[in-house]
This record gives structure tokens, sequence and C-alpha cells, in this order.
């Protein structure tokens, strides 16, 4: 079964001075579910993701 998250977020764009514009009022959602079947890929280093 998955499960959807969602949040919200501000990014702020600032120059060296602290001068800069805000942007506001974005959502993310994220889907997370069940992998049932997960297909390596050779030549992957699957120890250290």
């Amino acid at each position: 079964m998955s499960q959807n998250w969602m949040r919200h977020f501000e990014l702020q764009l600032v120059d060296g001075n602290g001068q800069g514009i805000e942007l506001s009022d974005f959502k993310v959602t994220f889907t997370i579910g069940l992998v049932q079947h997960q297909q390596r890929v050779p030549g992957r280093d699957y120890q250290n993701l």
C-alpha cells in the first residue's frame, strides 16, 4: 500500500549582501510505496547507497 506525503516549503534567492526574493507556496507530494522486485544493475555498488 502506498502512502502520500505533502510538504510545504519556501525558496529564498539571495545575493552576498542578503538581498533577494522569496518564492513561496511550493508544495511537493512524495509517494512512498512497497518495492516488490528490484533488478540489480551490473557494476553498481549497492553497499554504499
